[in-house]
């Protein structure tokens, strides 16, 4: 039976809240006269809480929808950074273009963007990601702020945890416990929360300046699915037993539930009219996995595309396109308003997420190769093979470069 618990409210909210928007005056308004700007008039230039560039977070926005907005790669390599170990773990990135990723050889690193230099990294016994729960991506703050799941270990002093760095530095802020390890992407939304969801079975919403928890809410299963954050501030994320939640953001009580057909850990998009889309992923007792579009508002089903799931998340073009990767080497273009499959073209398997450039094309990895798709018929615009079969989501950065990671242990920047 889901459970939800919120923490103490302190009895000083309101002060503090009219003190904030004092200092955020104050800020904005010395700022004009020529004077640097502090976090507080940064974070309100920035609606989603999001740092401002194409990709800071997986998947992109907060809607999960795996949209760039840059474009014109002709799959010439860029530059590559070689970790000390594979990479399974996809990229983000700041508002100045680094380029955020974990490798497992437990660091994360800061790359600049247009040279793949080191910046800093950070190390954590713990930290990398995991090939049974692949696309795991730091989210950048409009203040530069980095947040990153740690999956844990055995030790009771970490279980599993996120961490908060700064964005310049990679010095330490923060860190939150969990009871059990952190495989999926936080997510940061516009009221100054992070969610994230643990193998405790809870999903979290803890403060993004200070960690401390607001709510948590705890489902049937381990929860893979990063979650995805709705225009209205509603929270959907799936869990490993079987079903998607809709939770109020501000409070953490569900609004609906919805069955699938079988353990979901890909995340959630949502459309521009409130649709969520999601995939089970099926396994050996359940059968093949499901593609489902639900009405946001009420959970009611739309459609169902059968044997259209798996691992990876979906992708959501402007026109209302969905791309999925079924994890079994197939790539499918299903049309958002009726499930209708529009085309199906077979490449080496992956349970990686596509990205989408601004001018449609689709980005995917498949196998140890990352292909550039024609959107109309999924034919191959170009591809490039890597030195590894791959599970990192392509990141696409403001000028068109394409970031991922992959398990020949580097870092790739593709234009």
């Amino acid at each position: 039976m889901p459970n939800t618990t919120s923490s103490t409210t302190s009895s000083t909210t309101s002060n503090t809240t009219r003190l904030s928007t004092l200092v955020t005056l104050v800020t904005v308004t010395l700022w004009a006269g020529g004077l640097t700007a502090t976090r507080a008039a940064d974070t309100a230039t920035d609606s989603s809480g999001l740092a401002k560039n194409t990709y800071p977070k997986f998947r992109g926005d907060l809607q999960n929808t795996g949209r760039g907005g840059g474009s014109g790669a002709t799959g010439e390599k860029k530059w590559e950074f070689a970790t000390g170990f594979e990479i399974y773990s996809s990229p983000a990135l700041g508002a100045d273009g680094t380029v955020y990723i974990v490798s497992n050889d437990h660091r994360l690193y800061a790359l600049d963007g247009q040279t793949g230099a080191k910046k800093w990294d950070f190390a954590s016994d713990t930290l990398g990601g995991s090939y049974a729960s692949p696309g795991q991506a730091p989210a950048i703050g409009a203040d530069g702020t980095v947040y990153i799941g740690d999956p844990g270990g055995y030790d009771d002093n970490n279980r599993g945890q996120i961490i908060a760095l700064d964005g310049k530095t990679g010095k330490k802020k923060w860190e939150f416990k969990a009871k059990a390890p952190v495989y999926t992407s936080p997510t940061l939304a516009n009221n100054g929360m992070v969610y994230f969801g643990s193998n405790d079975a809870f999903l979290y919403a803890v403060d993004s300046s200070t960690g401390k928890q607001k709510w948590k809410l705890e489902s049937g299963g381990q929860i893979h699915s990063s979650p995805a954050v709705g225009t209205d501030g509603t929270v959907y994320f799936g869990s490993d037993d079987k079903n998607l939640y809709a939770v109020n953001g501000t409070t953490g009580k569900i609004q609906w539930q919805f069955a699938t057909n079988s353990y979901v850990h890909a995340s959630p998009t949502v459309g521009t009219d409130g649709t969520v889309y999601v995939c089970s992923a099926g396994s050996l007792t359940t059968g093949p996995g499901n593609f489902y579009a639900l009405d946001g508002a009420t959970g009611k089903q739309k459609w169902v595309a059968e044997e259209v799931g798996g691992e990876g998340s979906p992708a959501l073009a402007k026109d209302g396109t969905l791309f999925v990767q079924d994890g079994g080497g197939h790539i499918f273009a299903l049309d958002g308003k009726t499930g209708v499959k529009k085309w199906d073209v077979v490449h080496s398997g992956s349970r990686t997420s596509p990205a989408i450039g601004s001018d449609g094309t689709v980005y995917v990895l498949g196998g140890n190769t990352l292909y550039a798709l024609d959107p109309s018929d999924g034919s191959a615009k170009w591809d490039i093979q890597l030195g590894k079969f791959g599970v990192s989501s392509p990141a696409i950065g403001a000028d068109g470069t394409i970031y991922f990671g992959s398990g020949d242990q580097k870092v790739y920047a593709v234009k």
